[in-house]
């Protein structure tokens, strides 16, 4: 709900804990009223324990309190640290339950306590904060409703869990300190399934495993304490949290505790009672039969995993299991090792459709230049599916779909030489990576990739020595109960749309006014976006809104009706509806969901050069979603593209870069987009700068973005004049990447450069032509596309078109390319083509229409605004818009 700021309160000389409601004025009235109510719940509250409330208001449409500054961590940061000893854990449990027992006796329950809300300070003592779910005990609140379920899986009471409001309690609190407290005792939650939808149903149905279990070290009399705690019945629970202090308090001072274990006759008794069924045949067969069928039952609620493939790399050879796509593998020392610059990737031969589950031990071994540890589950051709990326952007994890990033979280670094245990998961919708059993990132797909299509498993690094072991990889096992929508996912899994609609319609129809038709109801609507029927796809994703579908796929169905109306080529309302969704979106996931979509919409709008659109998109993003990556990337293209002058844009790319620190992908194109404003300025010394600022920054982090540093800078003292200096950098970018290709490619093309602009057009082409001989245009066609360009300038039409042939047949987008240049597409569907990247529509438009003498397309091409990367292209066209006058501003100053 909304974001924390340190700062500092000038009048007392002192730092406080400032929240100020995400959504700001865009809030709707319970939000707000939520928002306060936890203001007004904390200020009731004078304890040493429990985080003061100092003030609160609103400031420009956004509500705001303050509350006082702990310096520290979060016990959740202590216990993964392990930087507390049981009895200091412990201790802290029992003072935080005396803050609880505080709140309420003042009439307030937290309803949120966790590991997380509790801060510990530097002298060790824990504070209680946020009370963002708290409830007055004397009086329904009409923030929370019957069925509406608030709170943490992990630490929520059952009653919580069911959604029935008017029984949650003090015990609900005690609940919450029994999970606690199973953590500390465990090293894990009560309940560690990975989604919340399975913690929910484990919370709701079973007891948590003693947690002597997972610890046998864990002292006998806590583990009574926190079942007790825990009880699923809350009669059964310590009554108050006072009740709870005051045995933990015994245990600490070694005297005899209070509680006692459930009886056998109890245990045994409640197992009947959940499964009436089971206590008919009690009477007729052996307990340990009953028993049996309990257990049964409790692993159909999740899913389960068949081992399909095992490979400890004890061998000779790599074998045919494997395909390398690149770099160099080879088994060494029962591993299976891959190294080499740029990509370096091998595939499972088999392919695994449907869900599915990757494991294996991996290290990043010494001589890296890049710490990435990367899984793609892949089509035919690469980045088409999705991609989950440790490591691979300087301490952080992403998670790509279709080559476009839809997760990016912060994680810790990969360390060299270190074994991590790798999970990468894709069920339904839902793809996760996990490292040594911590989730690293996860990701809901409104839309998800066919998994028919999508079944290429792929292992890679980049920049990189990765070593693998004990691969493992499960797939979904058909559980012996069907869900009634089983046979349509199936279906649908094998890419049998037309099939899987007909199954799911039949569903609807037989299952109306139920949350199962309901779901099916959602369910076909993808079917129709998969089959390009969009108005189809809309009519069911508005119906699922009036029906009985659980609120995940109400949320989800909103956010696809966004979807469907953006590819149908109905930007506005797809932004009218999205502003609606952002408004009202609370949890964390379902609001990077719609900014991702919103900036899908954003790029559309850009691609038609709608620029008040793109602008208002762009803004609404950097507004209520200042806590996603999305909104770094949205600000950074206000900044790049968005300005009226270059003047403005080299502003507000230093303002940018000030205030987005971080060192990524983001920051790189910031320095790049700095660079290229400041020549197109004559700004040569601030390009200088921001190209060094580059090489310095991701020393240590990106091999290849010290590489494009360097190669920038030679570019920029090319351009300005000072050939000598720009030459002498090629020294320089030969001492990295040894072994790599790219090094002498960047000195060529710089070299390449230097030649055109001192005027010696013929040493330009045979440095060009001779780096070349010998090489395949298909293998390396955007060479040879330069390669024909300065045969062109030389009026040599005859080997200019020679040369487009032989790239016309090269795959992807090279092809069009020439074929735009040789005049067999017109510029018009080259550009409507929205396979091709927008860099290369824009560089090769340039070129089009400069030949043709047609300067007002050229400048509408875009490219004299291309934000990344420094090409010799782009000097040479910013040399050429300096000569003609040409503002390159002039496109974006219409909408």
């Amino acid at each position: 709900m909304g974001v924390v700021y340190k700062a500092y309160q000038e009048t007392l000389r002192r730092h406080v804990a400032l929240k100020v409601m995400t959504a700001g004025q865009f809030a709707g009235t319970e939000a707000v009223r939520r928002f306060m109510r936890e203001a007004e719940s904390a200020a009731q509250l004078r304890h040493p324990n429990i985080v003061p409330i100092m003030d609160s208001g609103e400031h420009e449409g956004r509500p705001y309190f303050t509350m006082a500054y702990i310096e520290g961590q979060t016990l959740d940061q202590a216990l993964r640290s392990r930087s507390l000893d049981l009895a200091g854990a412990v201790a802290i449990v029992e003072k935080v339950a005396a803050a609880v027992a505080h709140a309420h006796a003042h009439g307030v329950i937290h309803r949120d306590l966790k590991p997380a809300n509790i801060l510990v300070d530097t002298n060790g003592e824990p504070h209680v904060t946020d009370f963002g779910l708290a409830t007055q005990v004397e009086q329904a609140s009409s923030l929370t409703r019957t069925g509406q379920v608030l709170g943490t899986p992990h630490y929520m009471s059952p009653e919580q869990a069911a959604g029935t409001s008017h029984q949650v309690d003090e015990r609900t609190d005690v609940y919450s300190l029994g999970a606690t407290l199973y953590e500390i005792l465990a090293g894990q939650p009560p309940f560690s399934e990975d989604t919340e939808t399975s913690v929910i149903l484990q919370v709701l149905q079973r007891d948590p495993q003693p947690p002597r279990r997972h610890n046998p070290a864990a002292p006998r009399d806590l583990e009574i304490i926190c079942l007790k705690a825990m009880a699923k019945e809350k009669q059964r629970r310590y009554e108050t949290a006072e009740a709870l202090r005051q045995d933990l308090a015994r245990y600490l001072r070694g005297e005899p505790i209070l509680a006692r274990p459930s009886s056998i006759t109890y245990r045994v008794g409640k197992r009947i009672r959940r499964h009436k069924e089971v206590a008919v045949i009690a009477g007729l067969i052996a307990l340990v039969l009953v028993v049996g069928f309990v257990v049964r039952e409790l692993r159909r609620s999740h899913p389960a995993w068949n081992l399909v493939l095992s490979d400890d790399f004890e061998r000779a050879h790599i074998g045919p299991g494997y395909r390398v796509d690149a770099g160099e593998w080879k088994l060494l020392d029962g591993g299976l090792v891959g190294a080499g610059t740029g990509h370096v990737s091998i595939s499972l031969a088999e392919p695994f459709r449907g869900n599915v589950e990757i494991e294996f031990d991996a290290t990043v071994l010494k001589g890296s230049g890049k710490n990435e540890i990367a899984v793609f589950i892949d089509g035919d051709r690469d980045f088409t599916g999705y991609y989950f990326g440790f490591g691979g952007d300087n301490q952080m994890t992403a998670l790509d779909r279709a080559n476009l990033e839809v997760r990016l979280v912060r994680s810790p670094p990969v360390e060299i030489g270190r074994v991590y245990r790798i999970v990468v998961t894709r069920l339904s919708n839902l793809v996760e990576m996990s490292a040594d059993g911590e989730k690293l990132a996860s990701f809901v797909d409104p839309f998800p990739l066919s998994p028919a299509e999508i079944s290429r498993v792929r292992l890679a690094t980049y920049d990189g020595i990765l070593r693998v072991d004990n691969l493992r990889v499960l797939q979904e096992r058909v559980p012996a109960l069907l869900a009634a929508t089983a046979p349509g996912d199936r279906f649908y899994e094998r890419g049998e749309y037309e099939a899987a609609a007909e199954e799911y319609h039949r569903i609807v129809r037989d299952h109306a006014g139920t949350a199962m038709g309901g779901e099916a109801l959602f369910k076909a609507g993808l079917c129709s976006m998969s089959l390009g029927r969009y108005d189809d796809a809309l009519a069911r994703f508005r119906e699922v809104a009036d029906s009985s579908a659980d609120q995940y796929y109400k949320s989800m169905a909103r956010l696809n009706t966004a979807t469907a109306l953006r590819l149908k080529g109905e930007l506005d309302d797809a932004f009218q509806r999205l502003q609606e969704i952002a408004r009202s979106a609370t949890d964390a996931d379902e609001r990077y969901r719609v900014a991702r979509e919103l900036y899908t919409l954003a790029e559309s709008f850009g691609h038609l050069h709608h620029t008040s659109a793109l602008r208002q998109v762009l803004r609404l993003i950097v507004e209520l979603f200042p806590e996603s990556p999305v909104a770094e990337r949205a600000a950074l293209t206000l900044a790049g593209e968005c300005p009226p002058d270059d003047a403005s844009r080299q502003k507000e790319l230093e303002a940018f870069l000030l205030s987005y620190p971080r060192i990524g992908k983001t920051r790189r194109i910031a320095l790049y987009a700095l660079a290229i404003t400041s020549m197109k300025l004559g700004d040569t010394e601030r390009a200088l700068r921001a190209c060094e600022t580059m090489e310095r920054e991701f020393r240590g982090v990106n091999v290849r973005f010290v590489l494009d540093g360097i190669s920038a800078r030679g570019l920029v003292l090319a351009t300005a004049g000072r050939s000598e200096d720009a030459l002498a950098t090629r020294a320089q970018l030969s001492e990295i990447l040894i072994g790599d290709t790219l090094p002498a490619r960047l000195a060529r093309d710089l070299e390449v450069l230097v030649h055109q602009l001192k005027g010696e057009e013929a040493e330009a082409l045979r440095t060009m032509e001779s780096s070349l001989a010998g090489q395949d245009p298909r293998e390396h066609p955007y060479d040879f596309l330069e390669l024909a360009l300065l045969f062109q300038e030389r009026g040599q039409a005859a080997r200019y078109e020679s040369i487009l042939h032989s790239v016309r047949t090269a795959p992807g987008e090279a092809g069009r390319v020439a074929s735009l240049l040789l005049g067999t597409i017109s510029p018009e569907a080259f550009y409507d083509d929205l396979s091709i990247e927008a860099s290369v529509q824009r560089r090769y438009l340039w070129a089009y229409n400069l030949m043709r003498n047609d300067l007002d397309a050229a400048v509408k091409s875009g490219f004299l605004n291309l934000e990344a990367p420094l090409t010799p292209a782009l000097c040479r066209a910013i040399i050429f818009a300096r000569q003609h006058g040409i503002l390159p501003a002039a496109l974006y100053n219409a909408s």
